[in-house]
């Protein structure tokens, strides 16, 4: 039988953890690598399936994503990250009217997520003036993520208007996408929000923001 020495042993357990090992850290990036087969299709599989039991309808995630330590946030399990989203407020508040030249309005609002954070929105219409027969208009929307935003960026994606009961309505959709490390694999979620927004026609004062799964 051949004796394998201590020196030999020790190289060979070495080598057995790093097949095992599911990615690589440098000074700048934390990434998943390619290295030793497929041993991060593995990792991957075992990942997405944890992710599955979490997304809601319209949610999606990237594995192996490059990112810089400086802009990640790092947990030890998805259900960790999922006590995260669990602690969103989605508080409404924090509203302003404005009117600048030419008739235009603006009216500001703020959706926060938690203490910390918040998504800003900004919303530029001409009000409707029958005695001028003007519909009401609106000319831009703008929305950005605001406070503590480390991890973090907003992703906006398309907005759609429509009148009902003497109201504005904005069905505005877009991500809010998370830069993760979980198990020492980058992981991008994006978490899909749609928010109803709801102006009087008349004034432009936000009655009400909703915030829809779908």
């Amino acid at each position: 039988m051949e004796k394998i020495s201590l020196k030999r042993g020790y190289i060979i357990l070495l080598i057995k953890i790093s097949l095992f090992s599911c990615s690589k850290f440098d000074d700048q990036i934390y990434y998943s690598t390619n290295d030793f087969g497929n041993r991060n299709s593995i990792c991957n599989l075992s990942l997405q399936a944890e992710f599955n039991d979490i997304m809601e309808l319209n949610d999606y995630i990237d594995l192996n994503v490059y990112f810089s330590l400086e802009n990640t946030l790092f947990f030890d399990s998805v259900h960790d990250f999922y006590n995260l989203l669990n602690v969103n407020e989605n508080i409404f508040d924090n509203y302003s009217i404005t009117e600048s030249s030419n008739s235009i309005f603006e009216t500001r609002f703020r959706v926060f997520y938690n203490k910390s954070s918040s998504l800003d929105f900004e919303i530029l219409y001409k009000l409707e003036d029958e005695n001028i027969n003007q519909d009401f208009m609106v000319i831009n929307l703008e929305s950005s993520f605001g406070g503590i935003s480390v991890g973090r960026d907003w992703i906006e994606q398309l907005s759609q208007t429509s009148f009902f009961s003497g109201n504005v309505v904005i069905d505005y959709h877009g991500y809010l996408k998370y830069n993760l490390i979980i198990n020492n694999i980058g992981v991008a979620y994006y978490d899909y929000k749609h928010y109803k927004i709801v102006l009087d026609i008349h004034t432009g004062f936000p009655i009400s923001i909703l915030i829809l799964d779908s």
